[in-house]
């Protein structure tokens, strides 16, 4: 089901199924992508509780062995609508017994946009309803529509200058080193066989923001990096998009013992507690 809010010249649209943003417009402009299954099926999936691959699809945790997809499951479940505020759309995906069979932990996972002057802050909750510590990634995913100009008339730009590491991906997982890949630099252009590898990983950058600008105008789309050590720029070759994601996690490393405990940047919280981020998203046209 899909649910709308408009507040001033901001409006969005949610749908139910993995409280996917489908639209966001500022004064009557799109700034999302509409999802055309020739490149890419999905606007802004969240990635939970998993970010990117597992190693040969599966973990262990305590012995027993589970499968696991890309980017987790919570993305192609249905989230409840808990709250329907003046500025605000929150949703709820709480373990069950399916989630169970495939990830052995009970969690309440909250999802709430709010409509702000400039466009909507996207809120993560998760909380344990373990008696012992919870395991998870969180990651986001939203493509911003390119289909102005030329998608090489865009750019993105980090609001520090950067000096970063590309984290190469390998299939599902992360190759045990990196390259050299900004250098006290702000601008990362969009050219042909950027992507050709895949997403664009990179560990803690000390940018507060990440934006797509243009050329020709005043357009921007800017989001937040705060909290969120990883991120991942990704388009496929041909579209007009681009996805700019930050997350709290990272694909297996090729290395990696397929243990859950030892996974790097897996994030734990313990019995009754929560993890809280928010992820901003600031639209300019």
């Amino acid at each position: 089901m899909l649910y709308s809010k408009k507040l001033n010249g901001i409006e969005i649209e949610v749908e139910s199924k993995g409280a996917e943003l489908k639209v966001l417009k500022r004064d009557g402009q799109e700034f999302m992508w509409d999802a055309n299954p020739k490149y890419w099926g999905k606007t802004s999936p969240v990635l939970f509780p998993f970010v990117g691959g597992s190693k040969d699809n599966k973990y262990s945790y305590e012995g027993v062995e589970y499968p696991m997809g890309r980017h987790g499951f919570a993305r192609d479940n249905e989230f409840e609508l808990v709250e329907n505020g003046a500025n605000n759309l929150k949703f709820l995906y709480k373990w069950n017994e399916e989630s169970l069979k495939v990830y052995p932990f009970k969690f309440e996972f909250y999802i709430n946009y709010v409509l702000t002057e400039n466009g909507v802050n996207l809120e993560y909750t998760i909380s344990n309803k373990e008696e012992e510590n919870l395991y998870f990634s969180l990651g986001t995913h939203p493509a911003f529509a390119l289909d102005k100009y030329d998608i090489k008339d865009y750019y993105i730009e980090f609001s520090e200058k950067e000096t970063l590491e590309l984290y190469i991906l390998d299939g599902l997982t992360v190759a045990n080193e990196t390259k050299p890949f900004l250098n006290d630099e702000k601008v990362i252009k969009i050219t042909e066989g950027l992507f050709a590898n895949d997403a664009l990983v990179f560990k803690n950058p000390k940018s507060d923001y990440l934006s797509i600008k243009n050329i020709h105008d005043n357009f921007e789309v800017k989001v937040s990096l705060k909290d969120f050590p990883w991120l991942g720029i990704w388009a496929p070759e041909g579209a007009s998009f681009l996805c700019l994601e930050p997350w709290c996690g990272v694909a297996d490393f090729s290395n990696h013992d397929g243990n859950l405990v030892n996974k790097v940047a897996v994030n734990k919280i313990a019995k009754g507690e929560e993890f809280k981020r928010t992820m901003e998203i600031i639209v300019k046209n």
